[in-house]
């Protein structure tokens, strides 16, 4: 398991903004769309836990 860098969760947390201030999850084909266009090499469900734990750590 690779850490998060601390880039790579800025841009999450640039990305996917509204959507882990709403409590929200981006869709599987946004996910999908941000690893290609930014490089980053994983899965949704990663991503998606990721987001998930973004969402948790603001409330």
């Amino acid at each position: 398991m690779v850490s998060w860098s601390q880039y790579e969760v800025d841009l999450l947390r640039s990305t996917f903004e509204d959507e882990i201030k709403n409590g929200l999850y981006p869709t599987s084909k946004a996910i999908q769309d941000f690893s290609s266009k930014n490089g980053i090499s994983r899965s949704v469900i990663v991503i998606k836990a990721k987001i998930q734990h973004l969402i948790k750590i603001r409330k």
